[in-house]
């Protein structure tokens, strides 16, 4: 079930098309599968992109319709026919999913914690950042939403000014370790990021990436200019000297879907203002670089 996501609250009369042109902007889908005349259950060809569906598509709103939709990871049948909790959805003695927790490693050393909260900040509100080592940190969300849509879109990047990628995934660690004291918690937390070192990637995970090289990052990266004339949109969100702007339509480019479709800008490429607020409404030419689309001489639209 981890390729399905249930979306529910669209017009009656909306099409079995009309969904999916509408959802696969998260990625290829495989079936739409109506219940009712609005619900439907949406397979994805991959968990990652019924991910990314729900961190970017919940609260969104169907071309023509009136009514914003509810999207959310197809869940099942979580009971028996008597009425009781079937096994797989009770927790076992001494385990817990810390799901408004993300696990964050492969940052520079002299990352500090407030390129961390820009960065991250961008997905949710964040509660408390909690070190672990010099390179990785447990993130807390204000939401179990904000945290998932932190490792849909925020695993493997790269936070602006820095070189090395990132891996993103929710917390798994019991926060009160098996007899609830602090000093467990953090000796579990401890050894599972040395296994992780030790193994190769994290427990039964892949093996970690390879270093980057050192060489231009974030606005300094080589482009290519592949817009004729200015695009318009939004800017969806601003930290300080960077953030990232929704366009009215979407680019015809390969790297188009990058970061949930959204388009990189930092402060570096604005003309005549030094930054941006969430909400304004822009003009820009519209770059290509090896992390996806960038704006370039972006400018207030009148």
């Amino acid at each position: 079930m981890a390729n399905k996501v249930f979306v529910r609250g669209f017009d009656f009369g909306t099409t079995q098309q009309g969904v999916k042109d509408h959802c696969e902007s998260a990625g290829p889908i495989q079936d739409v599968e109506f219940f009712g005349k609005g619900s439907a259950v949406v397979t994805y060809e991959t968990e990652q992109a019924a991910q990314v569906a729900v961190a970017t598509l919940h609260e969104t709103k169907l071309a023509g319709n009136v009514r914003y939709i509810e999207v959310k990871m197809d869940e099942g049948k979580k009971k028996k026919s008597g009425g009781g909790t079937s096994p797989s959805s009770k927790k076992r003695k001494g385990e817990a999913l810390n799901k408004d927790k993300v696990f964050v490693r492969g940052f520079e050393f002299d990352t500090t914690e407030e390129d961390l909260e820009a960065h991250f900040g961008t997905v949710g509100q964040i509660t408390k950042v909690q070190w672990v080592t010099k390179g990785s940190v447990i993130i807390t969300y204000d939401s179990t939403e904000a945290a998932d849509k932190a490792v849909a879109s925020l695993d493997k990047s790269i936070i602006p000014g820095k070189d090395r990628y990132m891996d993103v995934k929710i917390d798994e660690q019991n926060p009160k370790g098996s007899n609830g004291s602090k000093g467990n918690d953090m000796a579990a937390m401890k050894a599972w990021f040395l296994k992780a070192m030790m193994g190769g990637g994290y427990p039964g995970g892949g093996k970690t990436k390879s270093k980057k090289a050192s060489g231009p990052s974030g606005p300094d990266l080589p482009r290519e200019r592949i817009s004729i004339a200015p695009a318009s949109g939004k800017v969806d969100c601003w930290n300080k000297k960077w953030g990232w702007i929704r366009p009215e339509e979407k680019p015809s480019h390969a790297k188009a879907s990058n970061h949930s479709g959204k388009i990189y800008v930092h402060v570096n490429d604005l003309v005549g203002i030094d930054s941006l607020t969430r909400g304004s409404k822009v003009t820009f030419h519209i770059y290509a670089d090896e992390n996806g689309l960038g704006a370039e001489e972006v400018e207030l639209e009148e």
